[in-house]
């Protein structure tokens, strides 16, 4: 795990090059070791997510096949079929962040917009519903 926080630093620092060769190494010494850490994957998928999205993809579906119960993960996933164009995916994995993070009003609002651009007005309304009414309860930030 040290060598993914040095790579956290290095992507956090914006050395971009250097923080992929750093998630990078991070990886394959986790799975010689047969240790995978989930985070380092979304983190690499993050890292990767506009330069690179066909890795960043299959970064993000590792980061989920490693640590499933991390909502966070399955945001990047859903972020990445979000990118490409399968919403139907994306809707998949953002509702099981939801699902791990029921509170988190963000993640209602993304689905709220995916409904509403897939014409699907009444799930569309319930989830702008549930958003409001979650923002209400628990402020704007979380």
């Amino acid at each position: 795990q040290s060598l993914h926080f040095r790579a956290f630093c290095l992507h956090m620092m914006g050395q971009r090059a250097e923080a992929r060769a750093a998630y990078e190494t991070a990886i394959r010494v986790m799975e010689a070791r047969r240790e995978p850490f989930g985070w380092t994957y979304q983190k690499l998928a993050e890292l990767l997510q506009n330069e690179d999205p066909s890795s960043a993809l299959e970064y993000a579906k590792k980061a989920v096949e490693v640590d499933p119960g991390i909502d966070s993960s399955h945001l990047m996933l859903g972020k990445m079929y979000e990118s490409t164009g399968n919403l139907a995916a994306a809707i998949e994995e953002y509702r099981k962040a939801e699902r791990l993070k029921p509170n988190d009003a963000s993640v209602r609002y993304v689905l709220f917009r995916l409904y509403r651009n897939q014409g699907d007005a009444q799930a569309a309304a319930a989830e702008l519903k549930m958003h409001q009414k979650l923002r209400q309860v628990y402020g704007p930030q979380q």
